[in-house]
């Protein structure tokens, strides 16, 4: 699941980064604004609707400039609307994790998260769920002593450059959390069933949990600060081709090659901002140096336009770009990628937050003048700014940034970045490793794909009721509870161990997180059921290869060891034939993140390594007691670079001649082969024969050591007597 919220300059990049998952094998759903709906099907991908209108949401940092909010938007009431909004955004980002596609109806369960900051609800939806969560932006927002939170403007006199940096960030994070604190912690407790956050937990939630981030820009642009951990890294940026199947108006073509390669001059989404004397200031500049200027957004169909001006709609920028000189825009990390990917001089006209940021890199890249912001841009200061890009040396700058972007891929990266933060270890399935695990069987202690449940259902070898849904993130508990109650809550955990100690069964280590908290559930939640095996889902997800390497065995008697090889070591190596298009209705699927067997090959060798924090400053944010720990020990292993090679699909078309079978019928429900379901329900009976072999043995061992004393107590009475 994909949680954004922001204009289409940030959902873009997004659409992109889905693209490249999909081709993984992943399934993708992008929640974000209702306005992006056909934008986002057109590319083939799910939808879902997130709350909130990106042009009120844009107005109002427009006119505060950031996250504080003016006097003027006080008296105006913008500060309530924006908190109904936040309210409703909040709650669309739970029913974008369970909700069915309100299109097909074909039923969704996240099983991982990937959102940008302004989502707000990834981290605690993540939490209820128990599932991972990657944090994925186009500026910097996390903590570091190399530059200032975007949204923060520093004044050095009041101290170093690198306190008031880190400070920045910590501002930030109070400041949100003040006007907004109270709706979130309505969110976790009446719709999620969690436990309010107070202060001090939530600005420091992702420090705490070490939340994996990726920033989506060019490391030859912004490189990776020092001061940030392993988890917290820099992919390049994302780019969604749009140019291949663009076919440009006549009128356009011919302005084009009417004269000299215009200037690109257009402001994205922005709105709030004072249009008409912006224009006029534009113009203004154009009839000073006599540049030609292709005009995108700011004037109006009934706005009278010199000659050398022209007004286009909707035009990709990667296409219009190679054929201008430079680009002059409001400084969005989508559109300053395109301008100097395409290796154009560019010009920031920045209004708010991260336009100020990239202005700043474009001047320092000595691929365009300073930043002019656009509250108070004037005529004289943009013709300055038109002949500067024009200069030879700043035309070779923006060429040289251009051809650093050619070796770098976004996407690619930050797919690899996402897999390499995922614990595989605890996704991978039991009994048949294609999809990743999404159920616990807790009374066999196995950890089970959606497919494989479907298949023992079928056959009838268990039952839907003995299936909980897995945790494949441990959230750290202790950081949601208050200092007082922590004594309390640690108090009644070791007595609660003591009591476990002294239980014959085993209480198994991976309890899961929604069976642990079945009383925080709310109806909201009770209503959708999330373990319905039975439910069609998404029909065309390939399958994947057999993981063969088994996991570190630990010591357990015979029959255990028997059980746990036949669990662990499973494989199928199956011809790689791929089943026919059919309806959901005739076969359902999971909606499991199908990872490659290969990856999770790769990371049983290496998960259990541990990670260098090498680069970690001595007062950095994010060295918490944890990590020093760790620091103290530090490693200079090399980190191995992680090829994610796509697996063949190992499913088969179905025997006609076998389709009253049990195995048939688990063919039918799951979309496995017939051959893979006798393989699962096989391995499953050696497992059940060898618990029920470990249980009889545990009984005859009791009743032996029952037996003496009861006989020495009849003898002794019998003397008595």
């Amino acid at each position: 699941l994909m949680l954004i919220v922001g204009t289409r300059g940030d959902v873009q990049p997004f659409i992109a980064l889905a693209k490249a998952l999909l081709s993984h094998g992943h399934r993708v759903r992008l929640a974000t604004h209702e306005v992006f709906r056909t934008f986002v099907r057109e590319n083939g991908i799910e939808f879902y609707p997130l709350a909130g209108n990106p042009a009120d949401l844009m107005s109002f940092m427009v006119k505060n400039a950031g996250i504080v909010p003016s006097v003027s938007s006080i008296v105006a009431g913008d500060i309530a609307k924006s908190r109904r909004v936040i309210a409703d955004i909040l709650a669309s980002t739970w029913k974008a994790c369970i909700e069915d596609d309100d299109e097909t109806g074909v039923s969704f369960i996240a099983e991982a998260i990937i959102a940008n900051p302004p989502s707000y609800g990834h981290i605690h939806c993540a939490q209820k769920l128990q599932i991972p969560l990657h944090m994925i932006f186009t500026m910097p927002w996390s903590p570091t002593v190399q530059f200032p939170h975007p949204f923060v403007k520093v004044d050095y006199d009041l101290g170093s450059r690198e306190t008031i940096n880190m400070l920045s960030y910590n501002v930030v994070e109070m400041l949100t959390w003040s006007g907004m604190g109270d709706l979130i912690n309505e969110f976790r407790k009446d719709i999620l069933g969690l436990s309010r956050l107070h202060t001090r937990q939530a600005v420091r939630l992702m420090l705490d949990e070490h939340v994996p981030h990726t920033y989506c820009w060019s490391p030859s642009l912004v490189p990776k600060p020092d001061d940030w951990p392993e988890h917290i890294d820099i992919s390049g940026f994302f780019f969604l081709d749009l140019a291949t199947n663009y076919e440009p108006p006549e009128d356009l073509l011919r302005f084009l090659e009417s004269g000299d390669p215009p200037i690109y001059i257009g402001f994205g989404s922005i709105t709030g901002h004072d249009s008409e004397r912006i224009l006029q200031v534009v113009l203004e500049a154009l009839r000073i140096t006599g540049y030609r200027a292709i005009l995108s957004g700011l004037a109006k169909e009934t706005d009278k336009l010199p000659d050398s001006v022209f007004r286009i709609g909707n035009c990709p920028h990667d296409w219009l770009f190679q054929r201008v000189a430079a680009v002059c825009h409001h400084g969005g990390a989508g559109t300053t990628a395109a301008g100097l990917r395409a290796g154009k001089p560019t010009i920031i006209v920045p209004f708010f937050g991260d336009q100020f940021f990239w202005g700043s890199v474009i001047s320092k890249s000595d691929a365009g003048p300073p930043p002019i912001p656009g509250k108070s841009i004037t005529a004289k200061q943009l013709a300055a700014a038109f002949t500067f890009v024009h200069d030879p040396k700043v035309q070779s700058a923006a060429l040289k940034i251009s051809s650093a972007f050619h070796h770098e891929h976004g996407c690619e990266n930050a797919v690899r970045l996402f897999h390499t933060n995922l614990a595989l270890r605890k996704m991978h399935s039991d009994l048949e490793s294609s999809f990743s695990a999404c159920f616990r069987l807790k009374d066999y202690n196995l950890q089970i794909s959606r497919p494989v449940a479907q298949v023992l259902v079928a056959a009838e070898a268990i039952e839907e009721s003995q299936l909980t849904l897995l945790a494949t993130h441990d959230w750290n508990k202790s950081m949601y509870v208050n200092r007082l109650e922590s004594y309390a809550s640690g108090f009644r955990r070791a007595i609660s161990r003591f009591a476990d100690s002294v239980r014959p069964s085993k209480r198994s280590s991976s309890v899961n997180y929604l069976e642990r908290n079945s009383s925080c559930s709310t109806p909201h939640i009770t209503k959708h059921n999330l373990i319905n095996v039975g439910r069609p889902f998404k029909d065309n997800l390939p399958l994947y290869g057999d993981i063969k390497e088994q996991p570190p065995q630990e010591e357990y008697d015979e029959n255990s060891k028997l059980a746990e090889k036949v669990k662990r070591g499973v494989h199928y190596d199956l011809p790689p034939t791929i089943v026919k298009k059919s309806s959901v209705h005739n076969r359902s699927r999971s909606t499991a993140d199908a990872i490659p067997s290969s990856t999770i090959n790769h990371f049983r060798k290496n998960n259990s390594k541990s990670r260098t924090t090498d680069n970690i400053l001595p007062n950095s944010p994010y060295q918490n007691q944890r990590t020093r720990n760790i620091h103290s020990a530090k490693t200079n292993k090399k980190k191995q670079d992680l090829v994610l090679p796509k697996q063949k699909p190992i499913l088969q078309l179905k025997d006609k001649n076998n389709s009253t079978s049990t195995e048939q019928k688990a063919a039918d429900i799951s979309g496995l082969s017939i051959d893979v379901c006798k393989k699962i329900l096989a391995d499953f009976k050696q497992i059940q024969s060898a618990r029920r072999r470990s249980i009889d043995k545990s009984k005859h061992q009791m009743g032996i050591s029952i037996l003496p004393n009861s006989h020495r107590r009849r003898s002794q009475s019998s003397i008595v007597h």
